[in-house]
């Protein structure tokens, strides 16, 4: 009985197009004041992961759709002290970005400030054996 319904051409296009129905409500429903808060919840736990970048001291992540278009790219992960999109750590996830969005990231930020306490922005100064190497002269740093 499940191998026909594998089979049938009508159930599997049923089953995609009730698939992308469901992550388009997803993305509805975050944006929500009780999915903030389970997505709160998970921020804090760093369920998402953290950022890779060293200067970031390990902030958590949060995921990110780079369109709200479905099937344009996989979601990613948006650090809020760099301002950066990664691929998250384990690699591509198989889930549509649209599912999350491109604005999920700012709407979460501007309804939990409290979440991101942390510094801004560090850049990077280069450094050898602890003299700056950058505005100097012959330096490719030279800003």
């Amino acid at each position: 009985n499940i191998d026909q319904l594998l089979e049938d051409k009508n159930f599997i296009e049923l089953n995609k197009c009730a698939s992308e129905l469901y992550g388009l409500i997803h993305s509805r429903y975050i944006t929500s004041p009780a999915g903030l808060q389970q997505l709160q919840e998970k921020f804090a736990a760093k369920d998402f992961g953290i950022c890779p970048r060293v200067l970031c001291n390990s902030q958590a992540v949060l995921p990110i759709g780079i369109s709200h278009e479905l099937r344009k790219s996989r979601a990613k992960v948006y650090c809020p002290k760099c301002q950066e999109i990664f691929i998250p750590k384990g690699g591509p996830v198989n889930v549509d970005g649209a599912y999350f969005g491109p604005y999920f990231p700012h709407i979460f930020l501007k309804s939990f400030p409290q979440a991101f306490l942390g510094a801004p922005k560090m850049d990077y100064t280069p450094r050898v054996f602890g003299f700056k190497i950058y505005k100097k002269k012959g330096s490719k740093y030279r800003k």
